[in-house]
């Protein structure tokens, strides 16, 4: 009997590192076992969790989106502005004054004014502000305080979007209704461009002023040059006239020194004629060449009402605002998808948690025995 006893007690003191692990073993036997036994939780969490689910994509905001693709207008965008201000390239007499007229008029720089001006925040809030289609959702919403209508415009404003892919461009609008997202879409894009149109040509006509006033700055000048070049020769001849008379010159003479100060070999009967046609003299083109050129310029630009009737297109459409089909969120098929798994992993971790406290609470039992 003692024998017995004892052998029993060498076996049990003698455990083997085989036996630690089949006794691990049989733990995570145990483990896919409680998880089998108490499937009903996993099946029960899945349940709920889908149903959870359900009422959330049943019940929630539903965001529809219309998008197009832009990119550069068509060269032919260029020639057509440049034709329609082709005074004021006649009349821009440098180079670095055509240069400018051609930055303003290029297809690549109207495309950019464009895209920052449609990225401009002020420009959304902007066309917010002034949309009878937002403007009745926000009367919907009894909005009334100065801070609650700035957040309905900023939150407005987050919807109008643009991605840069490669060379092209992606803009589009969220909104609750497919439809208004096209409608929006498309008249933001108008907006903008109109924006463009209206900088272009305002340069255009702040160009045209600035000649015009340069021109005639200039014209003046000249003018007042070709004056005073009367003027002197008017006293010149007027001095000669004193001399032809005084050395008793009436005809004009053999002279054969043409640097004297006045000159009177011409006689003064012609000093005399020559005396009367200056002072009466009004033609002054003739002594300046140039102002002939400057007056018909300012003519040229006072002809012209300026370029207020001058409309472009900044852009060209790879793909114009299309109508959406399926709602840009939420994505439904995902949360519901991602709500299962939720649901899954839920229940196993409850069934981890109460197999874990049946563990220790029967650790703690045997350890209590011994």
């Amino acid at each position: 009997m003692f024998k017995i006893e004892f052998d029993m007690n060498d076996i049990k003191n003698n455990e083997s590192p085989v036996d630690n692990k089949i006794s691990t073993g049989v733990d995570v036997y145990d483990l896919f076992l409680k998880l089998w036994k108490d499937k009903i939780t996993i099946i029960c969490s899945v349940i709920v969790f889908f149903i959870a689910s359900l009422i959330y994509v049943m019940n929630c905001s539903v965001w529809w989106s219309s998008k197009a693709i832009i990119t550069n207008a068509d060269y032919m965008t260029s020639i057509d502005i440049k034709n329609r201000i082709s005074d004021l390239y006649l009349i821009m007499d440098s180079p670095s004054g055509n240069e400018n007229l051609d930055k303003l008029s290029n297809n690549k720089s109207l495309f950019k004014q464009f895209v920052n001006d449609f990225s401009s925040i002020d420009n959304k809030i902007d066309f917010i502000k002034n949309n009878k289609e937002i403007n009745s959702l926000r009367l919907l919403t009894k909005l009334t305080s100065p801070k609650e209508i700035m957040l309905f415009n900023e939150g407005w404003a987050a919807r109008i979007k643009i991605y840069k892919i490669k060379d092209e461009y992606e803009v589009k609008i969220e909104t609750n209704d497919s439809k208004l997202s096209q409608h929006l879409l498309s008249e933001y894009i108008k907006y903008i461009n109109s924006i463009v149109n209206n900088n272009v040509i305002n340069t255009f006509n702040l160009l045209r002023s600035y000649q015009y006033s340069y021109l005639n700055k200039k014209y003046n000048y000249l003018l007042n040059v070709a004056k005073d070049k009367i003027k002197s020769e008017i006293s010149e001849t007027k001095n000669s006239i004193k001399l032809a008379i005084a050395s008793g010159t009436k005809k004009p003479i053999l002279q054969f020194d043409n640097k004297q100060m006045f000159p009177f070999y011409s006689g003064s009967e012609a000093l005399e004629k020559k005396y009367q046609i200056l002072n009466n003299f009004n033609d002054f083109e003739i002594v300046e060449p140039k102002l002939l050129k400057i007056k018909n310029e300012i003519k040229l630009i006072s002809s012209s009402n300026g370029y207020s009737k001058i409309t472009f297109n900044t852009i060209k459409f790879v793909q114009k605002p299309t109508l959406s089909i399926h709602p840009e969120k939420p994505n439904k098929s995902i949360v519901i998808i991602f709500s299962i798994l939720l649901g899954f992993f839920f229940g196993i971790l409850v069934i981890l948690i109460k197999f874990f406290l049946e563990t220790l609470k029967t650790n703690n039992y045997n350890k209590g025995l011994k």
